[in-house]
């Protein structure tokens, strides 16, 4: 394991770092309590978050200090890759999919939730019942990929007592910002945002079959002309994984997995999406530096292939630090309860 000196960012359901030198991990004072939503910034400066209070609050993780954006309840917090504005979802006042402009305190409606309330001939209730809009991903500074539902709301609704349900959406949007205004165009196909390169125009598309590679697609150069094209199955690859952009370069980050009599083993590989070829595959790791793992950072310099996992373990959840180049691994915390995500890494201030 090289050396390495730094802050990890946990969400152990209150914000805290773990300061880390090589030598020993010390975890910190809560920073916010009651997470509810968090979107870290491009540039690693801030991090959004929403909590039980229900607003949007900014926090500078560098001096602490907060800032309160928005006052509803809200959910689906993204960053546009230039920082200058953010997605989020609401319910209360005028449900829908917004963006906010960090700069004015400006805020854009891109679409609205179609709600109504019906008999519920089950209980004799009124519940509410909505079409889903799913959270937006940034295609580029001005264009937000998501999937909402545009058909005709039903007349009448059966549903348990108490339950709102939501419609499926069934298109794929895009949606393009200007002048506080939003246009909309509808893609033929199902798709949903996976993840954007915030370093090269590339977007990683999933569709409804979890057994299907991600689509890779340069983010279009003209209105809603996304070229999806599926990612090359590589040998082992662990189905239905979370796929991401991996470092600076784009590269994309695929798991793999074989079993065999004496057990199985787990490796990483990073894809190049301009050749479509591997360009790193990394040794053997510890089993349990995947199985169960809910997110993942780069830790030290990108070339040193080091990450943070958020692990299982006897004791309850932790977070290990894994070298893809030897297999080496060392645990810094195995006791957290809840689980643990782990979100940034940066150098000691």
């Amino acid at each position: 394991m090289p050396p390495l000196s730094g802050r990890l960012l946990l969400d152990t359901g209150e914000l805290r770092w773990l300061v880390y030198d090589s030598e020993e991990a010390k975890l910190g004072e809560p920073l916010v309590r009651n997470l509810r939503d968090y979107a870290l910034s491009p540039d690693g400066r801030y991090l959004l978050f929403s909590g039980l209070d229900n607003d949007i609050t900014l926090l500078e993780l560098a001096t602490g200090k907060k800032r309160v954006l928005v006052s509803s309840p809200s959910a689906c917090l993204s960053w546009s890759p230039d920082g200058s504005r953010f997605t989020y979802t609401t319910h209360e006042g005028s449900p829908g999919l917004y963006a906010y402009e960090l700069a004015t305190g400006k805020r854009t409606k891109i679409v609205g939730f179609p709600c109504g309330t019906y008999s519920d001939y089950s209980s004799g209730g009124t519940p509410r019942y909505c079409g889903e809009v799913t959270c937006g991903v940034w295609l580029d500074e001005s264009h937000v990929l998501f999937q909402r539902f545009t058909g005709s709301l039903p007349d009448k609704v059966t549903v348990i007592a108490g339950d709102p349900r939501e419609l499926r959406a069934q298109h794929t949007t895009i949606a393009a910002l200007a002048g506080g205004k939003a246009r909309l165009v509808n893609w033929p196909e199902r798709w949903y945002g996976i993840d954007r390169c915030a370093y090269a125009p590339y977007v990683l598309l999933g569709d409804d079959d979890l057994d299907t590679p991600p689509y890779i697609s340069p983010v279009f150069t003209s209105y809603a002309g996304l070229e999806p094209r599926p990612l090359p199955t590589l040998e082992h690859q662990v189905r239905g994984s979370s796929q991401r952009f991996a470092d600076s370069d784009c590269n994309i980050l695929v798991w793999h997995e074989e079993h065999s009599y004496n057990g199985s083993e787990r490796w990483v590989s990073l894809l190049d999406p301009k050749r479509m070829d591997v360009v790193f595959t990394s040794a053997p790791l510890p089993t349990n530096s995947f199985a169960g793992a809910q997110d993942y950072v780069w830790v030290g310099d990108p070339g040193q292939h080091v990450m943070a996992f958020t692990t299982p373990s006897e004791k309850g959840v932790g977070v290990t630090l894994v070298d893809l180049d030897t297999g080496a691994s060392r645990t810094l915390i195995e006791d957290e309860w809840p689980p643990v995500d782990v979100l940034a890494w940066t150098p000691q201030p």
